[in-house]
């Protein structure tokens, strides 16, 4: 998935794509060009600028960039925030917690594939 952004006076359109999409191609080409003002927000960039002064906090930010900073989180952070997303004092907005199981399931097999990684860097080694 990736997050591509564009300014039209004082607004920011977001727009998601899914990687390998023909509108992933066609937004990646625009940003890459700067045609029509479109481009690629990095979700680490913008998940280290969030987090600076403590703890990812969902209800402080809007929808795209929560979706950014979980595409960026491990498993156990995803779940964090997407408890606090849920609980009675946060603000339960469909268009992240739709993907609730989505974001977990890719941030697992992410941890377990790193680890899987880890485990057979430390075999080599012994």
């Amino acid at each position: 998935m990736a997050l591509y952004e564009k300014r039209i006076g004082d607004q920011t359109w977001r727009a998601f794509t899914v990687d390998g999409s023909d509108e992933d191609a066609r937004l990646a080409r625009l940003a890459t060009l700067g045609d029509e003002g479109w481009r690629l927000v990095d979700p680490e960039a913008e998940a280290s600028t969030a987090t600076e002064g403590g703890p990812f906090d969902p209800a402080d930010h809007d929808v795209p960039q929560v979706l950014a900073y979980l595409e960026g989180a491990d498993a156990e952070e995803a779940a964090r925030v997407l408890d606090a997303e849920a609980a009675d004092n946060g603000k339960r907005r469909k268009g992240i917690l739709s993907h609730r199981e989505e974001i977990l399931a890719r941030e697992q097999a992410a941890d377990e594939d790193l680890a899987a990684k880890l485990a057979a860097e430390q075999q080599q080694k012994e």
